[in-house]
């Protein structure tokens, strides 16, 4: 029989284990309770939230107004109706205050010219451009009412005869020019005379 060799004890080697630290991540500063949803990804710091800009202003459109050619017999019919208003507002105050009248023939007739496009109950029309649908504004498109020295320097060159003339000469010898539209006392009182279109919000220049 054959011998055999009893195998050496050999003892196993220790090897400790590698000390590694866990890493501190800190918790994410969100205030929840108990019952709030989870906290999203973008709470968390893993990604920005895409910043939505702001939408842009709506601008009003203010009125525009278009050029256009002169509607003389519109202004024309707007002086004949308030001169027929003014007139019978004297004829009515005679009636009823005989005596004022008496004193001041005239001062209602011309009070009423002076004062016929910067009437707030009109809006800053006459009776003869409400009928005519035209308007007397500022150059900037402000009515009347809220600047009455324009309309009185502007109807200052109406309210006496003489100058009415003149103007409605003046208004017909710049029918083809620049100035056409503007008599003396638009040029005086920076005003202008539009025509005023129930059926759009946009205005077209007319002319007085």
């Amino acid at each position: 029989m054959s011998q055999t060799t009893p195998t050496p004890d050999i003892p196993k080697p220790s090897i400790p284990k590698p000390n590694i630290p866990k890493p501190n991540i800190p918790a994410p500063n969100v205030n929840r309770t108990a019952d709030s949803a989870p906290v999203s990804m973008v709470e968390m710091g893993a990604m920005e939230a895409p910043v939505k800009p702001a939408p842009e202003e709506e601008i009003e459109e203010s009125q525009a107004y278009d050029y256009t050619e002169t509607l003389l017999p519109q202004r024309l019919l707007a002086g004949v109706i308030d001169g027929a208003v003014a007139f019978a507002l004297v004829w009515v105050l005679g009636l009823v205050l005989p005596d004022f009248l008496n004193r001041f023939p005239y001062g209602i007739f011309i009070a009423y010219l002076l004062f016929k496009d910067s009437l707030p109950f009109l809006n800053g029309q006459s009776v003869g451009k409400k009928v005519t649908k035209i308007q007397a504004v500022a150059e900037d498109g402000t009515p009347l009412t809220k600047d009455i020295t324009k309309g009185i320097i502007r109807n200052v060159f109406v309210a006496i005869p003489i100058l009415a003339i003149v103007e409605l000469f003046i208004l017909n010898s710049r029918e083809k020019t620049p100035s056409k539209g503007s008599r003396l006392g638009d040029d005086f009182a920076k005003t202008k005379v539009i025509e005023v279109k129930e059926t759009a919000s946009q205005t077209t220049d007319a002319a007085e």
